[in-house]
C-alpha cells in the first residue's frame, strides 16, 4: 500500500469516525427529548484498486412505524374516552351521592317529611310555608341540574370548536414539515430529526379524530380521515366549526348546533374515534339522555303533585283562582263529564253558594267560562293570557271546589288538574319547572283542606274543615307511592317511587362515570405502554450509546495515532529526496 492511499484511507476513517461521534454525542444530549429516535450514521463506501474506503455518509432514524402504527390507534381510543371521563366525573360531583344533604333526593325527602308534617297540621300556614319551600327546593334543584347538562353540552360544543383550531394547526405543521423534508433532501442533509417532529405531530393529530396515513415515495406524508375525507396532501384542508353561545333541552344536531366541516362537507357523523367523537357522543347522546331522564322526572312529579293537590282546595278559600292552563280561548273545544262541584264559603268555611255543575252541558271553553260565570256570586272570564279566571264577587268569600266525578280530555284529567287551578309546580321539563307564583307569593294558599262532597251541602252548611287532613293525606300517599315513568335517557318504563327514581339517576350516572373512567384509565395505560416499548425500541439507550462514545474515541486515537506516524513517514522521505 502506498503512503498516498494509506492516508486517505485513515483521513477518510478519521471522517467515518468523527461523523459517527457527533451522532452519538447528539444522541446522548437528546434522550430525553419526546419522540427522538436514536440516530446512526450510514456510511457510503467507494471501493478502487481493490481498497473499499468510505466516502461520505447518511444519518438515519431508526422510527418503526408498524409500531408508531399501534401507538397512534390507541391514542385516539384514549382520546376518544377521556372527555367522556371528565365530564361525567364533573356531573357525578353536581349529582352528588344518594345518602347526600343537597341532592334531588334529600330535596324529595325534605318535601316528603313537609307534607307529612302538614298532613297532622292541615290549616298551619307555618306547615304550608314549609311545604311551599320544600317544592321550591325540589324544582331549583332540578333546575341546576338541568343547567349544569346544557352547560355541559355547552363546553363540549366549544371544546370541539377549540379541538378543530388544534387539527388545522397540526396539519399545518405537518404541511411545513413535509416542505422542509423536501428541501432537506435537496440539499442532501438528513431528514431524521424531521421525521421524528412530523410523526410527534401526526401522534398528536390522531388524539383528535381517527385517521389513516402513508408516507410516499418522496418523503411525503398524507393524512386522511378513516372513511376515506382528504386532511393532508399536497395542501392541507381545513376543518371548520362554530361553537353556539347558548344551549337547551331543545338545541339538536343538526339544527341547533352546526356541522364539522370539510371542503364544504358536513363530516361529524363520519368521524369515528376520538376526542372530537367523545365531544360529539357527550353532545348529542350521553348528556342528552341525562336530560331526558331529568324531564322524566320532572314531568312524573309535577303531574303527581299537582294531580293531588288539584282534588283538594285551600283553607281559607282564595278570592281569586287562576288556571295555570294558558293560550286559552272561547272556541277551543271542551270535552267532559262528570260534575264538579263549586262553591263560594266564607272565612270560617261556611258555604255561601254551591253548584253541582255538569261537564257534559259544556262543549266549549266559552261555555265553561260562562256556565261558572253563571254561578251566584262567581264572575268567571279569560284573561289576556287566555287563563281561566274565577273571582268571587262578594268581600270576605273564597272559591272552593270538590272534583267529584269530573273527567277532561284524553288523560281523563280532574276538572281542576285540567285547568291546573290548584297546581303546585309550573311549567315543563326540568329547565324551568318551577313552583307557582301564587304559592310563591301566599303559601296559604295551598290546597290542603278538602270541600264536603255531601249530595245535601247547602247554603249555611259547613264546607271547609281547617283541621281536615284528607286532601293532604292523599297527597303523601300519592308522593311516596309508586308511580308510572315512561321510557327516558335509556331507563326503561317502571313504576316505582319519585324518591326511588331519583336514586336511580344519580347511581346511574355514578356509575357511568365510574366505568368511563375505567375504559379512560385502560386505554392510557395502553397507550402509555405501547409508546414505552416504541422509546425501548428505538429511543436512546444511554448506556449503549456512552460504550460507543467510548469505543469510537478509541478508534479516532488509533486513527489520529497512524496519522501521526503516516506524517513522520512522509517528512523523512521528503528529506531522504532532499
Amino acid at each position: 500500500m502506498s503512503l498516498i492511499t494509506a492516508l486517505h484511507v485513515t483521513m477518510a476513517g478519521l471522517g467515518k469516525t468523527e461523523s459517527q461521534l457527533s451522532v452519538v454525542s447528539s444522541n446522548v444530549t437528546n434522550a430525553d427529548k419526546e419522540g427522538y429516535t436514536v440516530k446512526k450514521f450510514q456510511s457510503d463506501y467507494v471501493t478502487a484498486n481493490g481498497m473499499t474506503v468510505p466516502t461520505s455518509g447518511t444519518v438515519v432514524g431508526s422510527l418503526d412505524v408498524d409500531l408508531y402504527d399501534t401507538v397512534i390507534e390507541s391514542k385516539t381510543k384514549y382520546g376518544y374516552f377521556l372527555p367522556i371521563s371528565d365530564f361525567f366525573e364533573q356531573y357525578t360531583g353536581s349529582l352528588g351521592t344518594t345518602d347526600g344533604n343537597n341532592t334531588l333526593s334529600s330535596y324529595m325527602n325534605n318535601l316528603e317529611s313537609a307534607i307529612s308534617t302538614l298532613e297532622t297540621s292541615p290549616s298551619d300556614s307555618s306547615a304550608k310555608v314549609t311545604v311551599v319551600n320544600a317544592a321550591d327546593a325540589v324544582s331549583r334543584e332540578l333546575n341546576s341540574l338541568s343547567s349544569t347538562v346544557q352547560g355541559m353540552r355547552l363546553e363540549a360544543d366549544l371544546e370541539i370548536e377549540r379541538s378543530v383550531t388544534t387539527i388545522n394547526q397540526l396539519l399545518e405543521e405537518l404541511d411545513a414539515l413535509n416542505e422542509q423534508i423536501i428541501v432537506l433532501r435537496v440539499n442532501g442533509s438528513s431528514t431524521a430529526n424531521s421525521e421524528d417532529e412530523r410523526m410527534q405531530a401526526v401522534e398528536r393529530l390522531s388524539e383528535y379524530l381517527d385517521i389513516t396515513y402513508y408516507i410516499n415515495d418522496n418523503n411525503q406524508v398524507k393524512i386522511y380521515t378513516t372513511t376515506g375525507k382528504t386532511l393532508l396532501d399536497s395542501n392541507v384542508h381545513e376543518l371548520s366549526h362554530t361553537a353556539v353561545t347558548s344551549v337547551s333541552g331543545t338545541s339538536v344536531y343538526p339544527g341547533s348546533f352546526g356541522g364539522i366541516m370539510i371542503n364544504g362537507v358536513d363530516i361529524t357523523n363520519s368521524i369515528q374515534s376520538g376526542k372530537l367523537e367523545g365531544l360529539i357522543e357527550l353532545r348529542d347522546d350521553l348528556l342528552v339522555k341525562e336530560q331526558d331522564k331529568l324531564d322524566e322526572y320532572a314531568a312524573a312529579l309535577t303531574k303527581t303533585i299537582n294531580t293531588a293537590f288539584n282534588d283538594g282546595t285551600s283553607y281559607p278559600a282564595r278570592a281569586q283562582v287562576t288556571s295555570d292552563l294558558e293560550a286559552l280561548t272561547a272556541a277551543d273545544v271542551f270535552a267532559g263529564t262528570g260534575i264538579v262541584r263549586i262553591a263560594t264559603v266564607d272565612g270560617n268555611g261556611l258555604v255561601q253558594g254551591v253548584t253541582d255543575l255538569d261537564l257534559t252541558t259544556c262543549a266549549t271553553i266559552g261555555a265553561v267560562v260562562a256556565a261558572i260565570d253563571g254561578i251566584a256570586g262567581i264572575s268567571a272570564s279569560l284573561n289576556a293570557n287566555g287563563e281561566l279566571v274565577m273571582n268571587a264577587d262578594n268581600a270576605g268569600e273564597g272559591i272552593s271546589m270538590n272534583q267529584m266525578d269530573s273527567s277532561v280530555g284524553a288523560g281523563a284529567d280532574s276538572f281542576g288538574m285540567y285547568f291546573g287551578f290548584s297546581n303546585v309546580f309550573t311549567k315543563v321539563g326540568a329547565e324551568y319547572i318551577e313552583v307557582c307564583d301564587y304559592l310563591k307569593s301566599s303559601p296559604e294558599s295551598l290546597a290542603s283542606s278538602l270541600l264536603d262532597n255531601d249530595p245535601a251541602l247547602a247554603v249555611g252548611d259547613t264546607g271547609l274543615v281547617a283541621g281536615n287532613g284528607s286532601a293532604v293525606t292523599a297527597v303523601s300517599a300519592a308522593l311516596t307511592g309508586n308511580v308510572s315513568f315512561s321510557a327516558a335517557g335509556g331507563f326503561s318504563a317502571q313504576s316505582t317511587s319519585l324518591s326511588n327514581y331519583a336514586n336511580k339517576i344519580v347511581a346511574h350516572v355514578a356509575n357511568a362515570s365510574e366505568n368511563a373512567n375505567k375504559e379512560s384509565d385502560t386505554a392510557k395505560n395502553l397507550y402509555e405502554g405501547l409508546k414505552t416499548t416504541m422509546e425501548n425500541a428505538t429511543g436512546v439507550n444511554i448506556d449503549e450509546e456512552t460504550a460507543k462514545m467510548v469505543e469510537l474515541e478509541s478508534q479516532y486515537g488509533a486513527s489520529a495515532v497512524i496519522l501521526s506516524k503516516l506524517q513522520e513517514l512522509f517528512d523523512t522521505l521528503i528529506n531522504a529526496v532532499r
